[in-house]
């Protein structure tokens, strides 16, 4: 994996150098202290919203140099006393947290933080100087610049110390200080911390033709805590080993996947790489990276990669109002028959919208990679919608993003309709029949199955005939059973009706079944429909008629159960009063 992104990321290093990733570099809130070399110190505050701020001459002067001057984690710190509390790696740059500093219970006292800072500087001159790893710097160590900035954090930290006591109210999070030298300096002075951290551990670094290989730190935790990553039956127990100069590469790379930030995004294979990655899949590479990134205390993680090939995001899909839903418009004060349009066109981006806004609440999207033991259930996700979400979205996730066509028709099967009678407590459950019918529809790959507006009309024929009218196929009937189921439950007194009673009806799988669950619930509220509801009787005579073997279609009866009911039309009313 880590080879095939190396490829193009390692062009554009070659070519940009840091400034291809520090350009990119978000410094974090904080004072921020330059310290000329005559000893004129110099201060500005970056915000938050750093974003937002104008990125001008100042900020890229601490931009580069806060990028390379940061240690790579906690447990790599240079060894100070107290511990893990200087969060730079060179003798150019301090970086403190406030908290440390002030105005906290866990803050130090003045003489505590100076010697902190000798202990910084000490251990920087002394535990990193391994010969084999100085051989590799370019240039001279200075030990006239590190006396001179050791001299100013320890014998002169009180100036320093004043300037963050004065501007405290005005920041938060880090104190930062810079010596104001040649980047080269920096890169120099980094790369020597780096080479003694870069690895995972020490322990598992050897010698090979006067190089030094060892087991690389991004994306790979072997420690104590995690023994079943080591190789068990070879001499060297690491999983891989790479060379001192490409676990470096690694890292920028890391760093340039961290200003990426979270989600899916998309790499070119072999090209060079731009300042970011794209999060679509580019229709003009036959050939694409995918990645799932996340972070993990700061530092990037790929949490998935595939290599995805032939992507066509092409598609014909749309939603369609099926049911003819209609709804009242507050500002033209009128009934509108609902369109699900969207911008995108021809685009499997439409589908996945219409799937988490509609079958999902708005929760698929954000739940694609989430643990699952962070998924709680709430007043936009049930249990059940749940279980459900754990279960398909990866099938959803690899049809939409890694095109493997077929797991749609599979996910519509197997979950679909599950789906649908959870959305009738948390969403408009006319909105969710009719992206599950389109669905389909459309993987059927037919322009019009089971037409639900024809089979309504000839329903409305039946009520509406002088003579005994029969269904003609179990499409029908099962439309005209949820018109019926519908109107019944609707004669209920309750204060308060809701969709639990649909669940019995949904659960039984023949005609004579459903016409049993009818015909109690019937019984239960005839007192309240009128023994001269002629459209009602018809529509009810021939419910009844229906071939009791036959098995009810589940799509037809919630079509016929959510659609408007045509037992709550106008009524005709002839000269006797009965209505017709």
């Amino acid at each position: 994996m880590i080879d095939n992104l190396l490829e193009a990321f390692k062009k554009s290093y070659e070519e940009y150098g840091d400034d291809f990733i520090s350009d990119q570099h978000k410094l974090d809130e904080g004072l921020y202290i330059k310290i000329s070399p005559e000893g004129i110190i110099e201060s500005h505050i970056i915000r938050k919203d750093n974003e937002n701020d104008s990125v001008d001459e100042i900020y890229k002067w601490f931009q580069k140099r806060d990028f390379i001057s940061k240690y790579l984690e906690s447990n790599k710190a240079v060894p100070t006393k107290p511990i893990k509390l200087v969060h730079s790696n060179n003798y150019l740059s301090w970086f403190v947290k406030k908290d440390t500093l002030i105005d906290t219970e866990k803050s130090l006292d003045l003489k505590t933080i100076i010697d902190m800072n000798e202990s910084y500087y000490d251990s920087l001159l002394n535990k990193f100087n391994n010969n084999e790893v100085i051989s590799l710097l370019e240039g001279d160590f200075s030990n006239e610049k590190f006396d001179f900035c050791k001299h100013f954090l320890v014998n002169r930290f009180e100036e320093i110390y004043q300037l963050i006591i004065e501007n405290k109210e005005n920041y938060t999070f880090y104190v930062k200080v810079f010596f104001d030298f040649d980047i080269n300096i920096y890169q120099r002075e980094s790369k020597r911390y780096l080479y003694h951290k870069i690895f995972n551990s020490d322990k598992y670094n050897i010698e090979v033709d006067s190089k030094i290989y060892g087991l690389s730190n991004f994306n790979m935790g072997l420690n104590s805590k995690k023994p079943y990553l080591e190789h068990k039956t070879m001499k060297r127990k690491t999983p891989f080993m790479v060379s001192l100069e490409k676990a470096l590469l690694i890292y920028k790379y890391s760093l340039y996947l961290k200003n990426n930030g979270y989600g899916v995004k998309f790499q070119h294979t072999s090209e060079k790489l731009k300042h970011n990655l794209d999060k679509e899949i580019m229709k003009s590479y036959d050939c694409q990276n995918m990645l799932i990134l996340s972070q993990d205390n700061g530092n990037s993680i790929i949490d998935d990669y595939d290599i995805i090939s032939n992507y066509d995001e092409y598609s014909l899909y749309s939603t369609k109002n099926h049911l003819e839903y209609v709804f009242h418009d507050k500002e033209s004060n009128r009934d509108i028959l609902k369109s699900y349009t969207s911008n995108t066109t021809n685009s499997k981006k439409i589908l996945e919208d219409d799937i988490n806004k509609f079958l999902f609440n708005l929760q698929l999207k954000s739940n694609y990679y989430k643990n699952a033991k962070d998924i709680k259930p709430s007043r936009f996700l049930s249990k059940s919608q749940i279980e459900i979400l754990l279960q398909s979205r990866n099938m959803l996730f690899d049809y939409f993003y890694k095109g493997i066509d077929s797991n749609l028709k599979i996910f519509i099967d197997k979950f679909g309709l599950a789906l649908l009678l959870e959305s009738f407590e948390t969403m408009k459950e006319e909105d969710s029949f009719n992206v599950y019918y389109s669905i389909k529809n459309y993987c059927k790959g037919e322009d019009k199955v089971s037409d639900i507006k024809e089979y309504k009309k000839r329903i409305k024929e039946i009520v509406e005939s002088e003579n005994d009218e029969y269904f003609a196929n179990e499409n029908e009937y099962s439309l005209a059973a949820g018109q019926l189921a519908y109107y019944i439950l609707s004669c209920s007194n309750s204060n308060k009706k809701n969709h639990d009673a649909i669940q019995s009806f949904i659960n039984r799988k023949t005609v004579g079944q459903l016409n049993d669950e009818i015909i109690y619930w019937f019984n239960r509220y005839a007192h309240d429909i009128g023994r001269n509801f002629r459209r009602f009787n018809r529509l009810y005579a021939a419910i009844l008629a229906y071939d009791k073997s036959k098995i009810k279609m589940d799509d037809m009866f919630l079509a016929g159960y959510l659609s408007n009911n045509i037992l709550y039309e106008k009524k005709e009313v002839i000269e006797n009063g009965e209505e017709k």
